[in-house]
């Protein structure tokens, strides 16, 4: 990742705003991340599959776990064409996770050609230099994109979506400068959904995991003319058409 991919990020994560707010219960968490992982395993790197395949849900959203630890997770509305522009064996950014309260955030890459997902330990602040490189938080990273794989597959889900289904609209504020440069008071209304472990583990229970459809992860196929080309992770079975299950209502009107 490089500097000008952290003024990138950071001026997309001022100009832009979260739609949702997600709040999970210590048992939500564990669910969902349960969820993920028996559906593709727990490779951290399948999530570029999601982003390959453009059915992405929730694009900018908010995570709320127990106490304030409250992340926000960005990928970028062009995170796609990025991805099919940046030339094979390269690595495009196409995302980021903001800690809030504190500012700062981590980029995330996908490179092309690998099934690989590139999550820096360059830590950036709000204005998108650089603050240092700190190792001990590469797990903490791994975890944090594991559970958005696992969001995004819950809301891609027939069944587990319901989870989702009921939020209520909740007032964010903030103070921002105006066109003058004065402070003000900006409000924003974003969808919050509270998902605790007894409701996503009731949803779980009632799935016939037996005849769950399974996932094809992207790969690069050789033809026998020589050439590659690369197909796209999908579902196969009850799911091959999840991109009917997205909610395409999902845009907010920002309201001040």
């Amino acid at each position: 990742m490089s500097v000008d991919n952290g003024k990138v990020a950071a001026k997309y994560l001022k100009e832009n705003h979260p739609s949702d707010d997600i709040v999970l219960d210590r048992e939500g968490y564990g669910e969902l991340t349960k969820f993920r992982d028996e559906i593709v395993g727990e490779d951290i790197n399948l999530i570029h599959d999601v982003i390959w395949s453009g059915t992405v849900p929730l694009k900018d959203f908010i995570v709320s776990t127990e106490g304030d630890h409250r992340m926000r997770f960005c990928i970028f509305e062009d995170a796609l064409e990025a991805l099919e522009e940046v030339p094979e064996g390269k690595t495009a950014m196409v995302g980021a996770v903001q800690e809030l309260g504190y500012k700062h955030f981590w980029l995330l890459g996908v490179t092309k050609g690998e099934n690989r997902a590139d999550m820096s330990i360059e830590t950036y602040n709000k204005d998108g230099d650089e603050i240092g490189s700190k190792l001990k938080y590469t797990e903490l990273i791994r975890e944090m994109w594991r559970m958005w794989h696992g969001i995004q597959l819950a809301l891609l889900h027939p069944k587990i979506k319901e989870v989702f289904a009921h939020p209520r609209t909740a007032k964010e504020y903030s103070r921002e400068k105006d066109a003058n440069g004065k402070r003000r008071r900006v409000v924003r209304y974003v969808k919050r959904h509270v998902v605790n472990g007894e409701e996503f583990e009731r949803s779980t229970r009632e799935i016939n995991r037996q005849c769950l459809s399974w996932y094809v992860v992207g790969h690069w196929r050789h033809l026998k003319s020589g050439g590659v080309t690369y197909v796209r992770g999908h579902w196969r079975g009850e799911l091959r058409a999840m991109k009917k299950n997205i909610d395409k209502g999902r845009e907010r009107q920002l309201v001040v």
